[in-house]
């Protein structure tokens, strides 16, 4: 009797070609992903995990895990889509961080390396500032932010924050902007806060 010896990584075409051939079943291997859904999911998911340092760093490893042990940022955008087409917060999270140039280039140990604080809320505004408004923000959650904004506030000092050039240009320091965050807000987020 012969038997057949699979891969480790099966590709569902194999299989149903195999079936297909041995038995002459024809499968019909057309699906098709709830994109809407899967971003949905995925964004939920991740702004949830900014919050909360363990499940951000639970994501981490789902990617290092889906990947491969020991990459690098240099190579998360390398990665095979259909890899990650299910997972958008891991997606998300390939494009934050594979310009990232700590000293240690493994992605495993980006939880080692990182400011949590000024990652996490500059992921949180950006998240915000697009617009996506079926994220759900619960009153933790706002309460962080409104007071992660007032402390900030309350430590700026508007003469050393702001500078203006001699040409018509104007310069702002980066966190300045950050720690103003409410006036960037679109409308439809103003309301969720307030």
């Amino acid at each position: 009797m012969h038997q057949e010896v699979f891969p480790i990584n099966i590709d569902m075409r194999n299989i149903i070609k195999i079936v297909d051939i041995k038995d002459g079943i024809q499968l019909d291997h057309k699906c098709s992903l709830d994109y809407t859904r899967i971003e949905d999911v995925g964004s939920q998911r991740l702004f949830d995990s900014l919050f909360e340092k363990s499940l951000f760093s639970d994501l981490i490893s789902d990617l290092v895990n889906l990947t491969y042990l020991d990459i690098e940022y240099s190579n998360l955008r390398e990665v095979d889509y259909r890899i990650l087409q299910e997972r958008y917060d891991l997606k998300r999270i390939v494009w934050r961080i594979s310009n990232v140039k700590f000293e240690n280039r493994k992605v495993k140990s980006f939880m080692d390396n990182v400011n949590w604080e000024h990652f996490s809320i500059a992921f949180i505004y950006d998240l915000i500032k697009s617009g996506k408004t079926d994220i759900v923000v619960s009153e933790d959650q706002k309460n962080h932010i409104i007071k992660y904004c007032f402390d900030m506030l309350s430590k700026i000092d508007i003469h050393k924050s702001i500078t203006y050039e001699y040409s018509t240009t104007r310069m702002s320091h980066a966190s300045c902007i950050l720690r103003i965050f409410y006036p960037t807000l679109k409308q439809n987020w103003i309301e969720v806060f307030f």
